[in-house]
């Protein structure tokens, strides 16, 4: 478990962190109007491709009984891929977004599927835990995605031909590293067959509440962008999405824990070993508090002076930072407990919690941006977070104890 964590620890951090190069690349060379623009992209796409696309890569990691084969998993990712593309395209046209954004949510939406397409390659690596396959992946996706987009938006200042180069990287990674590795290597499950297309369908089927789940999860940390967009405009969506993706930086880091563990936590829970289940949970979840302690602290002593010196002083809204990393941290709990519904397969759960994280965050948005700006927004991710991690709460003791007090 500490060898698979530090691997995977070390690649979530490398990747994430090219992110946010990409955003002050962005905030540095052009404007925070372009910054807004590719966050209203990714806003767009990430939502729509998470759950049309099912989550693929926690059903490949958490099927132990190796239940589809991998020609049935890759076959519906392609469909999914396909349809995730669509819709994403067809929310553009109703944002009414011109030319040179329509062109930017295009090429977002091509490299989201080749992202996706990478995901599940690393449900295959996870399932084994082999975390270092995964890292090694993340690290070239991150090093080459930031350095052609930064290389084309430093020669071209044209934010679609940097997001193009960010795609090429992408596809690069895809196609020289994953694919040709999961095929290749001997200590990775394999079950390749002629495509069944009632297998597809069923796997559909049987994914969809974790599509679901996921979709609603990352629509409840949208939906205050959107709201932001629509009232305050694409420069105020900049300086929140970037602020907001400093603290989102935590409950991604931290999610490495998470992630690491996951096939064990699945193991352990089907062995019903209780005592290491409830332990590995306890650890998944202090890290994650740590980590915010840590990330709060540092932003109240030193937050102000490194949004300046890597953003500008445009971006600087210490309150908004500090509300924001509260809230992950309180994102970074409930994820970490929903761990325990996905390792027992108990996805209708989550999509349950996320369900009422969502609607929270809808009512809120409306209510508290209007009224506080970005503030509100902040208050509203945050909030909505709160309610989730008192609900997973809840249900884990609820369902713990009425297993133990049956006969």
């Amino acid at each position: 478990m500490h060898r698979s964590f530090v691997w995977n620890f070390s690649g979530v951090l490398v990747y994430n962190f090219s992110q946010l190069l990409i955003l002050a690349a962005i905030a540095r060379l052009l404007s925070a109007e372009a910054v807004g623009h590719y966050a209203l992209a990714l806003a767009i796409t990430a939502p729509v491709y998470l759950t049309i696309g099912l989550n693929l890569r926690l059903i490949r990691t958490t099927d132990a009984r190796d239940r589809w084969s991998w020609t049935t998993y890759t076959h519906l990712r392609l469909i999914l891929n396909i349809a995730s593309f669509l819709v994403a395209m067809t929310i553009g046209t109703l944002f009414r977004l011109d030319d040179e954004q329509f062109l930017t949510l295009a090429l977002v939406a091509v490299s989201k599927g080749f992202e996706a397409s990478s995901q599940l390659i690393y449900g295959q690596y996870q399932f084994a835990e082999r975390m270092d396959l995964v890292a090694r992946s993340l690290i070239l996706r991150g090093v080459l995605g930031v350095g052609l987009l930064v290389g084309v938006l430093s020669t071209t200042q044209s934010l679609p031909l940097a997001v193009a180069g960010q795609t090429v990287a992408w596809v690069t990674v895809y196609a020289a590293h994953d694919r040709p590795l999961a095929h290749s290597r001997t200590d990775l499950p394999h079950r390749d067959d002629r495509v069944d297309a009632r297998q597809v369908l069923a796997l559909a089927r049987y994914s969809a509440p974790l599509g679901l789940d996921a979709g609603v999860g990352s629509f409840a940390i949208t939906i205050p962008r959107y709201v932001v967009q629509l009232v305050l405009g694409p420069t105020a969506l900049g300086i929140f999405a970037t602020l907001a993706y400093l603290a989102q930086l935590v409950s991604l880091t931290t999610g490495a824990l998470g992630d690491a563990v996951l096939a064990r936590l699945a193991r352990l829970h089907a062995t019903e070993d209780k005592r290491s289940f409830w332990g590995t949970m306890i650890i998944v979840v202090a890290f994650g508090w740590i980590v915010t302690a840590l990330a709060l602290a540092a932003a109240v002593m030193f937050g102000a002076q490194w949004v300046t010196l890597a953003l500008g002083a445009e971006f600087v809204n210490q309150q908004v930072l500090i509300i924001l990393l509260i809230g992950a941290g309180f994102t970074t709990c409930q994820r970490s407990l929903a761990r325990a519904f996905y390792a027992s397969q108990r996805y209708a759960l989550v999509a349950f919690v996320n369900s009422i994280v969502l609607l929270a965050s809808i009512l809120i948005a409306l209510t508290a941006i209007p009224r506080w700006g970005l503030t509100g927004a902040a208050l509203t991710q945050g909030s909505a977070f709160v309610i989730g991690t008192l609900i997973t709460m809840w249900l884990l003791f609820f369902h713990q104890g009425h297993k133990e007090s049956s006969p």
